[in-house]
Protein backbone atom coordinates (compact mmCIF):
# COMPACT_ATOMS: atom_id res chain seq x y z
CA UNK A 1 0.00 0.00 0.00
CA UNK A 2 1.65 3.09 -0.60
CA UNK A 3 0.92 6.21 1.41
CA UNK A 4 0.38 9.84 -0.26
CA UNK A 5 1.46 12.81 1.61
CA UNK A 6 0.28 15.94 0.06
CA UNK A 7 1.18 18.08 3.24
CA UNK A 8 4.40 18.49 1.25
CA UNK A 9 2.99 20.14 -2.41
CA UNK A 10 0.35 21.87 0.19
CA UNK A 11 2.69 23.49 2.19
CA UNK A 12 4.77 24.36 -0.84
CA UNK A 13 1.92 26.20 -2.72
CA UNK A 14 0.73 28.12 0.20
CA UNK A 15 4.37 29.29 0.67
CA UNK A 16 4.37 28.67 4.27
CA UNK A 17 7.86 26.56 5.02
CA UNK A 18 9.97 27.12 8.35
CA UNK A 19 13.79 28.57 7.14
CA UNK A 20 16.27 28.65 8.98
CA UNK A 21 20.05 29.05 8.39
CA UNK A 22 22.89 29.80 9.68
CA UNK A 23 27.33 28.83 8.59
CA UNK A 24 26.21 28.13 5.06
CA UNK A 25 23.35 25.69 5.52
CA UNK A 26 19.91 25.68 5.51
CA UNK A 27 17.15 23.87 6.65
CA UNK A 28 13.28 24.06 6.15
CA UNK A 29 10.12 22.43 8.21
CA UNK A 30 6.76 21.86 7.23
CA UNK A 31 4.60 24.07 9.29
CA UNK A 32 2.80 22.16 11.51
CA UNK A 33 2.63 25.06 14.27
CA UNK A 34 2.20 24.02 18.13
CA UNK A 35 3.19 27.35 19.68
CA UNK A 36 4.10 31.03 18.34
CA UNK A 37 5.14 34.12 20.33
CA UNK A 38 6.38 37.67 20.28
CA UNK A 39 7.88 39.52 23.28
CA UNK A 40 9.66 43.31 22.98
CA UNK A 41 11.19 44.51 26.45
CA UNK A 42 11.75 47.93 26.71
CA UNK A 43 15.09 48.83 28.53
CA UNK A 44 15.33 52.04 30.35
CA UNK A 45 17.38 53.74 31.77
CA UNK A 46 17.48 56.62 34.72
CA UNK A 47 20.18 59.30 34.60
CA UNK A 48 20.32 61.75 37.93
CA UNK A 49 21.45 65.31 37.22
CA UNK A 50 21.78 68.25 39.66
CA UNK A 51 17.85 68.81 38.91
CA UNK A 52 15.93 65.94 37.98
CA UNK A 53 16.41 62.57 37.17
CA UNK A 54 16.10 61.61 33.51
CA UNK A 55 14.56 58.25 31.80
CA UNK A 56 15.92 57.33 28.67
CA UNK A 57 14.91 53.92 26.12
CA UNK A 58 18.33 52.27 25.43
CA UNK A 59 17.10 49.85 22.86
CA UNK A 60 14.10 47.28 23.00
CA UNK A 61 15.09 43.49 23.17
CA UNK A 62 13.18 41.30 20.68
CA UNK A 63 12.27 37.36 20.93
CA UNK A 64 9.88 34.98 19.54
CA UNK A 65 9.78 31.55 20.81
CA UNK A 66 7.78 29.13 18.08
CA UNK A 67 7.15 25.35 18.99
CA UNK A 68 5.98 22.80 15.47
CA UNK A 69 5.60 19.43 15.11
CA UNK A 70 7.88 17.65 12.44
CA UNK A 71 5.73 14.66 11.28
CA UNK A 72 6.72 11.30 9.47
CA UNK A 73 4.63 9.13 7.16
CA UNK A 74 7.41 6.57 6.39
CA UNK A 75 10.59 5.66 7.72
CA UNK A 76 12.37 7.38 4.93
CA UNK A 77 10.88 10.80 5.70
CA UNK A 78 11.69 10.23 9.53
CA UNK A 79 15.20 9.50 8.69
CA UNK A 80 15.01 13.07 6.71
CA UNK A 81 13.77 14.80 9.17
CA UNK A 82 16.22 13.90 12.02
CA UNK A 83 19.02 14.66 9.47
CA UNK A 84 17.73 17.85 9.34
CA UNK A 85 17.21 18.23 12.88
CA UNK A 86 21.19 16.87 13.85
CA UNK A 87 21.71 19.77 11.25
CA UNK A 88 19.87 22.41 13.07
CA UNK A 89 21.53 20.86 16.42
CA UNK A 90 24.96 22.09 15.09
CA UNK A 91 23.37 25.29 13.36
CA UNK A 92 22.56 26.46 16.66
CA UNK A 93 26.24 26.04 18.56
CA UNK A 94 28.47 29.00 18.52
CA UNK A 95 31.38 29.69 15.93
CA UNK A 96 34.95 29.18 17.13
CA UNK A 97 36.11 32.36 15.83
CA UNK A 98 32.87 34.75 17.54
CA UNK A 99 31.78 32.42 20.08
CA UNK A 100 28.07 33.25 18.63
CA UNK A 101 25.41 31.13 17.09
CA UNK A 102 24.07 33.93 15.04
CA UNK A 103 21.23 32.49 12.70
CA UNK A 104 18.57 33.98 10.52
CA UNK A 105 14.72 32.69 10.43
CA UNK A 106 11.81 32.57 7.98
CA UNK A 107 8.97 32.10 8.38
CA UNK A 108 6.16 33.60 5.96
CA UNK A 109 5.25 36.99 7.41
CA UNK A 110 5.59 36.42 11.03
CA UNK A 111 9.59 36.03 11.58
CA UNK A 112 10.88 37.69 9.20
CA UNK A 113 12.86 40.72 7.83
CA UNK A 114 10.49 43.71 8.75
CA UNK A 115 11.91 44.97 4.94
CA UNK A 116 11.34 41.34 3.15
CA UNK A 117 7.63 40.22 4.55
CA UNK A 118 6.29 38.45 1.55
CA UNK A 119 7.04 35.04 1.13
CA UNK A 120 8.00 32.91 -2.19
CA UNK A 121 8.09 28.72 -2.52
CA UNK A 122 11.81 28.09 -1.56
CA UNK A 123 14.89 29.93 -0.34
CA UNK A 124 18.29 29.24 -0.92
CA UNK A 125 20.77 30.10 1.72
CA UNK A 126 21.35 34.07 0.41
CA UNK A 127 17.63 34.48 0.43
CA UNK A 128 17.10 33.54 4.06
CA UNK A 129 19.70 35.70 4.63
CA UNK A 130 18.23 38.46 3.26
CA UNK A 131 15.04 38.32 3.81
CA UNK A 132 15.06 36.58 7.38
CA UNK A 133 15.06 37.75 11.26
CA UNK A 134 18.72 37.95 11.95
CA UNK A 135 18.48 36.08 15.92
CA UNK A 136 20.60 33.80 17.73
CA UNK A 137 18.79 30.69 19.34
CA UNK A 138 18.60 30.91 23.51
CA UNK A 139 17.60 27.25 23.53
CA UNK A 140 16.17 24.68 21.21
CA UNK A 141 14.29 21.57 22.72
CA UNK A 142 13.74 17.92 20.57
CA UNK A 143 10.62 16.26 22.26
CA UNK A 144 9.63 12.72 20.40
CA UNK A 145 5.75 11.74 20.88
CA UNK A 146 6.20 8.29 22.41
CA UNK A 147 2.13 8.02 21.71
CA UNK A 148 2.73 7.28 18.22
CA UNK A 149 6.06 5.41 18.73
CA UNK A 150 9.20 5.10 16.27
CA UNK A 151 10.09 3.62 13.16
CA UNK A 152 12.76 0.77 13.57
CA UNK A 153 15.53 0.32 11.16
CA UNK A 154 18.25 -2.03 11.77
CA UNK A 155 18.47 -1.07 15.60
CA UNK A 156 18.03 2.54 15.30
CA UNK A 157 14.83 4.29 16.59
CA UNK A 158 13.37 7.29 14.61
CA UNK A 159 10.40 8.74 16.02
CA UNK A 160 7.28 9.39 13.76
CA UNK A 161 6.52 12.57 15.46
CA UNK A 162 8.56 14.83 17.16
CA UNK A 163 8.65 18.82 18.67
CA UNK A 164 11.12 21.38 17.99
CA UNK A 165 11.18 24.70 19.95
CA UNK A 166 13.00 27.39 19.46
CA UNK A 167 13.80 30.07 21.60
CA UNK A 168 14.76 32.93 19.46
CA UNK A 169 16.67 36.50 20.32
CA UNK A 170 16.50 39.33 17.70
CA UNK A 171 19.90 40.67 17.12
CA UNK A 172 19.57 44.48 17.78
CA UNK A 173 20.41 46.27 14.80
CA UNK A 174 22.54 49.45 15.73
CA UNK A 175 20.18 53.00 15.83
CA UNK A 176 21.06 55.49 13.14
CA UNK A 177 19.48 58.68 12.42
CA UNK A 178 16.79 58.51 9.84
CA UNK A 179 15.58 61.38 7.50
CA UNK A 180 11.71 62.53 8.14
CA UNK A 181 9.76 60.77 5.17
CA UNK A 182 6.34 62.67 4.10
CA UNK A 183 3.75 59.92 3.86
CA UNK A 184 0.89 62.34 3.09
CA UNK A 185 1.24 61.28 -1.28
CA UNK A 186 2.16 57.43 -0.30
CA UNK A 187 0.40 54.28 -1.27
CA UNK A 188 -0.85 51.96 1.89
CA UNK A 189 2.21 49.63 0.81
CA UNK A 190 4.27 52.72 1.90
CA UNK A 191 3.37 53.76 4.92
CA UNK A 192 4.28 52.76 8.11
CA UNK A 193 3.32 49.25 8.75
CA UNK A 194 4.28 46.32 11.40
CA UNK A 195 6.46 44.09 11.31
CA UNK A 196 3.82 41.29 10.55
CA UNK A 197 3.85 42.75 6.47
CA UNK A 198 0.60 44.37 6.74
CA UNK A 199 0.20 47.68 5.84
CA UNK A 200 -1.05 49.76 9.42
CA UNK A 201 -0.81 53.19 9.26
CA UNK A 202 0.82 54.87 12.35
CA UNK A 203 -1.70 56.98 13.05
CA UNK A 204 -5.50 56.56 12.88
CA UNK A 205 -7.44 57.37 9.85
CA UNK A 206 -10.61 58.80 9.62
CA UNK A 207 -13.16 56.94 6.94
Amino acid sequence: MTVHDYSNNYTLSKRGRIYIAAQKEVVHFKPFLQELSYSKEQKINTIKNFYDEIQMSDGAKEGRKISFNVLSVSEEEAKTNHIKFQKLLRMILPQKNNNRNIMYVKFSNLITNPDEPNSQQTYSYTEVVSKGLKCHAGGLDYKPDMDLGFFDSYGMFFAKSFLITLDLKAVQIPIRKIEKQDFSGATKLQKPGSSFGFPVPFKAEKK
